[in-house]
């Protein structure tokens, strides 16, 4: 009788493994694909937001991810959204990206589950991250603060 209980668990321990394992996989390659776009290294210049869809029962996985690529580059910040589907294993990526003067940026914050930009013709980007992105947002408001120095 305990054999089903244990060996659901043991199942959905591990697909929970093996999609955060094709989660991680596919955000690097939209990292590398958003990073070679805008001629930066991916390492040193680029950060993923990223907020899930469509929530799976019993799994701690949602079935696809919003993934928001930030490339910083030396007078702007681009931006590319893409998605990680985890029901076939697919990423993509937008064609277009944004592209951010640090000038333009006036504002910065974490709230309900997005990263607010506020721009200085009181414009606003959101984009969904369901963790706050501590490096990602120091990153960008240095590079921010940079430029309204100079």
């Amino acid at each position: 009788m305990l054999g089903g209980p244990l060996l659901a668990a043991a199942g959905v321990r591990a697909v929970t493994a093996a999609s955060a394992t094709l989660r991680r996989t596919a955000t690097a390659e939209l990292c590398a694909a958003a990073a070679e776009s805008a001629g930066v290294d991916a390492v040193r210049s680029s950060y993923t937001l990223s907020g899930g869809n469509g929530s799976v029962a019993g799994l701690d996985a949602a079935k696809r991810y919003e993934t928001t690529v930030l490339v910083l580059r030396a007078e702007s910040v681009s931006v590319r959204v893409g998605e990680v589907n985890l029901l076939d294993g697919s990423w993509r990526l937008d064609e277009n990206a944004e592209s951010l003067a640090y000038g333009r940026i006036e504002g910065l914050e974490y709230a309900d589950g997005a990263v607010v930009v506020s721009l200085a013709d009181g414009g606003r980007r959101t984009y969904p991250s369901d963790d706050r992105p501590t490096a990602a947002l120091a990153a960008l408001d240095d590079r921010r603060t940079d430029a309204a120095s100079t």
